[in-house]
């Protein structure tokens, strides 16, 4: 146990030792502020809520939900084709099992 407290203590020895070579000083307690007043729109401490600082409203609204465009097939090879088919072919697969262990969980839940 004396021997562990010995070996500790001669590794903080060596951190301190070590960080007191870093240039600024190493870590420091609170750490030095990455955007000091005037590089930052806003005085220490932040306001709360925190505003975006533009114009527009905070936060932004939404942009449309739009469909993804459909597939363009004809520029598909055979073997690409093949490949399709046989991708939806086990989705279907899977989702009946999902659908019927779904089915069956509700079955159960009443």
């Amino acid at each position: 146990m004396a021997d562990d407290i010995a070996k500790l203590t001669a590794r903080i020895d060596r951190l301190e030792s070590a960080l007191g070579r870093v240039p600024g000083g190493g870590v420091t307690d609170p750490p030095p502020d990455p955007w000091p007043w005037p590089h930052w729109p806003y005085p220490r401490p932040w306001p709360w809520p925190p505003r975006w600082p533009f114009p527009w409203p905070d936060p932004l609204p939404p942009g449309p939900i739009i469909d993804p465009a459909p597939f363009d097939v004809s520029q598909f090879t055979r073997p690409q084709l093949e490949l399709a088919l046989e991708q939806i072919k086990s989705q279907r697969v899977k989702l009946d099992a999902q659908e019927k262990a779904i089915s069956a969980q509700l079955k159960n839940v009443k």
